[in-house]
């Protein structure tokens, strides 16, 4: 299996779990100015390739607290994200692994832990700004 992770590489912000937990931190209006520059484009049959489709994603993944790219940017790869919040920039950890690996018993524990590591991650900027 190839490996997506590559130091230096770039995706679109809509197609990795990084990039829309980024998005999430965004208003609507600025996901649309994003998308406008960078449009849609399908990295993967899974890649979101509508922007209304893509808001409400975003909408999902305020709510919840994490997104998830589900083989959207590469197939057969899975990724959790979240964002740091009060970063001065737009901020977001993950994990990412093969979907046999990574798969949604892995989320549940996960998230809670890439939570934990955005807050910490948030108050030691906090305390260096």
């Amino acid at each position: 299996m190839r490996t997506f992770t590559e130091v230096g590489r770039r995706a679109h912000t809509h197609a990795t779990g990084v990039g829309k937990a980024i998005l999430a931190q965004l208003s609507d209006e600025q996901v649309r100015r994003v998308i406008s520059r960078s449009g849609l484009p399908a990295a993967t049959q899974a890649s979101i390739t509508d922007v209304e489709e893509l808001l409400a994603d975003i909408s999902r993944i305020r709510q919840r607290g994490y997104s998830v790219d589900e083989q959207e940017q590469e197939l057969g790869v899975r990724c959790f994200a979240v964002g740091v919040p009060g970063a001065p920039t737009p901020t977001a950890i993950s994990v990412s692994g093969p979907t046999s690996r990574v798969d949604d018993a892995f989320g549940r524990r996960a998230v809670p832990l890439l939570q934990a590591a955005a807050r910490e991650i948030a108050e030691d900027l906090t305390r260096h700004r």
